[in-house]
């Protein structure tokens, strides 16, 4: 049984897995994930009546995407498996993304805003077999770029994420498919654990691929 948390966007997700969905909470609402976290994670325990030393493992999204949402994402992972004794997952935010669309035809190409007008994105090809493979590094660049490389690859191209995409040319996906979910971060979990991929929870941090934009403090010499 595994719990996989989703907290790289203002879309906040958990999900229980076990050999299919067993069930997924999802909202797309402007409230910090410190508070609706562990709420949700206690509500689907609960519902499912699932009792958390049933769980067998932790799912969690690692980015890119919002560097407080993943800091709380990936702390909540870490202490509840360090907690409960069970394996440690981390999946790529992206590759979550577009395992959402793995039974399409063409490339992939989830988007997810960021700041100064840039957007975190990879792509993937995915044909149409429920598989998908990646095919860039993870990118942080603006849409006008990512339009560009993405003109190096053939056939239909979609482009799906949490803000409004305005491209020249594909396919622009909505609604709850363009979203991350828990459910697609615990079904790669799932393939990880039976590769034996697994995180040490005292060394898992998240992919932020560009730098914070927030100051630092400074810092004050004592007389």
């Amino acid at each position: 049984m595994i719990l996989a948390l989703e907290t790289a966007t203002s879309t906040g997700s958990v999900a229980l897995y076990s050999q299919s969905l067993i069930g997924e909470y999802t909202l797309n609402i402007q409230r910090t994930h410190s508070e609706r976290l562990m709420p949700a994670v206690v509500k689907i325990l609960e519902d499912a009546q699932i009792k958390p030393k049933d769980l067998g493992a932790i799912a969690v999204s690692v980015g890119p995407g919002s560097f407080t949402g993943l800091r709380i994402g990936v702390m909540t992972a870490k202490a509840m498996a360090w907690s409960l004794d069970v394996p440690l997952v981390g999946v790529p935010t992206l590759d979550a993304m577009a395992w959402n669309l793995r039974y399409t035809q063409g490339l992939l190409c989830p988007a997810l805003s960021c700041r100064r007008g840039e957007f975190y994105s990879a792509f993937y090809t995915a044909d149409g077999t429920g598989e998908i493979q990646r095919q860039t590094d993870y990118l942080a660049l603006p849409l006008a770029s990512l339009e560009e490389k993405a003109r190096a690859f053939s056939g239909p191209k979609y482009w799906f994420g949490d803000a409004p995409l305005e491209v020249e040319s594909g396919i622009v996906v909505t609604g709850g498919l363009a979203l991350p979910k828990a459910g697609a971060v615990a079904q790669l979990a799932q393939r990880k654990l039976e590769r034996g991929e697994t995180e040490d929870p005292r060394a898992l941090v998240p992919l932020y691929v560009r730098k914070s934009a927030a100051k630092p403090r400074r810092k004050f010499r004592e007389n």
